[in-house]
């Protein structure tokens, strides 16, 4: 009895037990934090780039070159506005002309983007355009906190979106 009353009362190595108990919760705390961090500046970064891409678009900037060329300048456009990994390989680009502004709800979804359904037209002179760009985030620390928005692919897909009506450009 007087061994366990001697143990109950030293205080040795308290703190070591104090971090075993809480230190894994801080830790995924700050890992789950980093990964939305990640998230928001990519959600972020897409909108800026895809803006920028779009303004190529809509003034005539890649207007009479052969379609796989006009979507690898408009990827490239993209890419070169914002400072993501990878983002030649994990960006996927859909762009559609469109008969009016009500009808421009018609674009390719998340599970088209990661089944690879998605069109790009660069249209002509005052086209109305749509425009959704998609990118395949990496997994900063395995998917910590984007666990479940995974697509069937498992991956998880950032996109960002815009409506635009083309410039009357020389074509």
């Amino acid at each position: 009895m007087r061994r366990f009353l001697r143990f109950a009362r030293d205080e040795k190595g308290v703190a070591a037990v104090e971090f075993a108990l809480t230190g894994p919760i801080f830790f995924a705390l700050i890992m789950a934090l980093t990964e939305l961090g990640f998230f928001f500046f990519a959600w972020g970064s897409l909108d800026a780039g895809l803006v920028e891409a779009a303004r190529f678009v809509r003034t005539g900037g890649i207007h009479g070159t052969a379609a796989g060329v006009q979507a690898s300048a408009f990827k490239q456009a993209v890419c070169d506005a914002v400072l993501l990994p990878e983002c030649e390989t994990r960006l996927i680009v859909d762009m559609r002309a469109q008969g009016s502004f009500a009808s421009a709800a018609t674009m390719a979804s998340t599970a088209d983007a990661a089944a690879g359904n998605v069109q790009f037209t660069a249209g002509t002179p005052l086209s109305i355009m749509s425009a959704r760009i998609f990118y395949r985030m990496p997994n900063v620390f395995a998917g910590f906190f984007f666990k479940n928005a995974r697509e069937a692919d498992g991956n998880v897909y950032l996109s960002a979106m815009t409506i635009f009506r083309n410039e009357p450009y020389n074509s």
